[in-house]
């Protein structure tokens, strides 16, 4: 209440789905004009289904860097949700308007870390443990189709590799930001 976001980004994976969809409906009951995103593994494999939840707004599927920042550029200049590719969102009539797929980022190494970034975008970034951080990916993508997994439906089954460098570079990173 606070914070009073205009915006508030949701990630998902199917099993913390509903939780996503509590605070959805928390931040509505707040702000009703607030916009609510979401995006990750659940949102991707299950995009037809995410408007079940009626305080969802916008829904990422796939690589959702570049498509949220194309989202908040919209909403910025008050352009059409349906310039941005890879979303789908419902419109002011209550329609789901489903855009075409986005392309996939070639070059991940030049996506920040998210380490380093966390401090700019968390709300109380402090608050939060340092091993929360402690992940990385080498890639993205995977040639398997493991019935178990969404990971074809995210990032495809082609992979895309980070430099050695790179995944070294973060590393060091995160050594040196106190990350074991």
């Amino acid at each position: 209440r606070a914070f009073a976001p205009k915006v508030l980004g949701l990630s998902a994976t199917s099993q913390n789905w509903k939780a996503a969809t509590l605070v959805a409906a928390i931040a509505k009951q707040l702000d009703p004009e607030m916009i609510v995103i979401t995006g990750g593994p659940h949102s991707s494999m299950a995009q037809h289904r995410v408007f079940e939840c009626p305080d969802i707004d916008i829904n990422v599927a796939g690589e959702g860097e570049a498509a949220l920042l194309d989202i908040l550029k919209a909403l910025e200049d008050g352009r059409s949700l349906d310039t941005v590719k890879g979303i789908s969102f419902r419109d002011k009539a209550g329609q789901i308007i489903i855009t075409p797929p986005r392309g996939f980022i070639e070059d991940i190494d030049a996506l920040p870390f998210p380490a380093r970034a966390a401090p700019y975008v968390l709300k109380n970034y402090e608050k939060f443990p340092r091993m929360a951080f402690r992940s990385l990916f080498a890639l993205r993508g995977c040639p398997y189709n493991c019935q178990f997994c969404g990971s074809r439906n995210i990032w495809s089954r082609k992979e895309r590799f980070r430099s050695p460098a790179n995944v070294v570079a973060e590393m060091k990173y995160l050594w040196e930001s106190g990350v074991r």
